[in-house]
This record gives structure tokens, sequence and C-alpha cells, in this order.
């Protein structure tokens, strides 16, 4: 069991009430996206990229957001984000 704080800088936090910290900020944001935005309206792969990574050579923004995914992944399982080809 997990809880994402919103309020102020976000936050999370497992069972035993231990700060959950991700490599980057962006991975935080990106799990922020998923739990709010992301439930209602699945966003594509591109749109991610766009949004946090607009700046970024194609390559390195799709590298990153893998490496995010992974990240949340590791963190909640392997089926804590669905994602299809696109």
């Amino acid at each position: 069991s997990f809880h994402l704080s919103l309020f102020g800088i976000p936050e999370l936090r497992d069972a035993n009430a231990r700060g959950v910290r991700f490599r980057t900020q962006k991975q935080m944001a990106l799990l922020v996206y998923l739990a709010i935005e992301a439930r209602v309206h699945p966003a594509s792969r591109d749109a991610l990229v766009d949004l946090l990574w607009p700046d970024a050579p194609e390559a390195k923004a799709r590298h990153s957001l893998s490496q995010a995914l992974s990240a949340i992944r590791a963190i909640f399982g392997a089926s804590a984000v669905e994602s299809s080809r696109d």
C-alpha cells in the first residue's frame, strides 16, 4: 500500500510511512500525471514525451520515458502501468 501526497511537493510513502524516492523529479512527475490524468484519459508515449521532455532529442526523450516507466514498475509492480506499442 502506498500514499501519494500532492499538497506541496509531491511525496510517495510506502505502507510503513517511509518515503519512496525516484532517481529524477520527472519520474515523480510522470507518476503524478499517470495517477491523476491518465487514469481518465490514457496518454500516448508521444504525448508523455512532449509533456515531460519537450526539448530533448526524440531518442533521448523516449529513453527517458522508458526509464521512468521502469522506475514506476519497479516500485508498484509490472502491472502498475498498462502500455502498448504506441
